[in-house]
């Protein structure tokens, strides 16, 4: 049986979308027990400054005192000339560290329009608790 999309995604907010200014700012932890697939969406409004760096991390502690990045998971480094965009990574999760979070590094940053959402897929237990009621399945 197919079933829907909320029986076997979960989606984690792990950046709030919002102008964050001049300073790299914390991403939320990711629980990512459960589950073998997780895609980041980043999705970067006009931005001032040099450049925003961001690469992804792991770690087995849940707060991340031992995070380490991930060999090949960054994304391409924005600049004023390839913002206004949305971009996405892949992360098979198999052989993992369970808690995973995304770092920024920020040069010479004035203004930050940014927002990140995880998509945890590929569940090893179904139906998926989801963090929030879904709205609508039409």
């Amino acid at each position: 049986m197919k079933g829907t999309a909320t029986e076997h995604l979960k989606a984690v907010r792990m950046l709030d979308p919002d102008d964050h200014g001049n300073s790299a700012p914390t991403t939320v932890i990711i629980d990512t027990k459960g589950f073998d697939e997780l895609e980041v969406v980043w999705d970067v409004g006009v931005m001032a400054g040099t450049s925003i760096a961001c690469k992804i991390q792991e770690g087995a502690e849940s707060d991340l005192s031992d995070a380490a990045d991930i060999t090949d998971a960054a994304f391409t480094t924005v600049t004023t000339a390839n913002d206004d965009a949305t971009y996405v990574g892949r992360i098979n999760l198999r052989g993992r560290d369970r808690y995973i979070r995304a770092a920024f590094t920020f040069t010479a940053v004035t203004q930050s329009k940014m927002g990140m959402i995880g998509v945890l897929s590929e569940a090893k237990i179904k139906p998926v608790t989801q963090l929030n009621t879904v709205a609508f399945s039409v």
